[in-house]
């Protein structure tokens, strides 16, 4: 499978279930993630991030995102000071098909995830997950 761009963010994003809301450094996060960590796996790097006050950053992520938006793919709530983007059914179940892929990986993507007590939200494993890369 050759991987576009479009199908790392449904991808990623998929990964934190379906009711998974990012905001916007979160949804840096979890891409530099999918980058740096398995990029054989999804024929990546996809994004140049460059190092920010908040972490990672690359525009392009908003770029892409945006584009998704406009195919249905991803919703973005900007009801708060800060936009917080989710998949949309439709882009779930697009990212859950690719994500189910990946999660038979020996555990390389998200390592600490298993061991995080399940109440604890996905984007907060996400945050565990970069120390590795401090």
């Amino acid at each position: 499978m050759n991987w576009r761009r479009s199908q790392v963010v449904l991808a990623g994003m998929a990964a934190g279930g379906a009711k998974a809301q990012f905001n916007p450094v979160q949804a840096q996060k979890i891409f530099f993630i999918f980058d740096r960590v398995i990029p054989d796996k999804i024929d990546g790097p996809h994004f140049a991030f460059a190092p920010c006050h908040f972490g990672p950053f690359d525009k392009e992520v908003y770029h892409e995102l945006y584009a998704l938006r406009r195919t249905g793919e991803v919703a973005i709530n900007h009801a708060r000071r800060y936009p917080r983007y989710a998949l949309t059914e439709t882009g779930f179940r697009l990212g859950g098909r690719d994500v189910k892929g990946l999660s038979a990986l020996d555990g390389s993507l998200f390592p600490r995830r298993s061991a995080v007590d399940p109440s604890v939200a996905f984007p907060r494993i996400i945050e565990g997950d970069l120390r590795s890369f401090s």
